[in-house]
């Protein structure tokens, strides 16, 4: 079974999972970490904690919300798990696409190869489009 967890700071990833929720319904296998909110200054605690809470037949796509960030710093640090893959630029987008492969994903690396499969269509320019559509209309008439 593959599960998730939306990891981020602040509230982001209670928000990703409360639209998730309002598209898909009810996502039994899918955790938040809202990090920095109770006044805590240090990430590493709850992702060590999560960690080794991990079951080794579990598998997780682990999806943060800034390369590079310490939530993201934090988890790769567990790169060398086979049952965890961490994803970065956690946007609704990234996270639907995730939570659709789930059911029929029998790892997090098949969920990682759906988003990937994603990427390419999940960000618009529509300035781009608005204008290419006016062109369009213009050349018509």
């Amino acid at each position: 079974m593959v599960k998730m967890l939306l990891a981020s700071h602040g509230n982001l990833a209670s928000g990703m999972l409360s639209s998730l929720e309002l598209i898909l319904g009810k996502q039994e296998h899918t955790g938040i970490l809202c990090a920095y909110v109770d006044g805590e200054d240090d990430v590493a605690p709850r992702v060590k904690d999560f960690m080794e809470k991990m079951r080794p037949e579990e598998s997780w796509i682990v999806c943060t919300d800034l390369f590079g960030g310490s939530i993201n710093n934090e988890f790769m640090k567990y790169l060398d798990r086979p049952n965890m893959r961490l994803v970065s630029g956690m946007s609704l987008p990234m996270v639907i696409a995730a939570a659709s492969a789930m059911d029929s994903a029998k790892s997090a690396l098949e969920v990682e190869q759906e988003i990937k499969a994603a990427v390419s269509d999940m960000v618009h320019f529509c300035s781009d489009i608005e204008l290419n559509s006016q062109q369009g209309e213009d050349e018509e008439f």
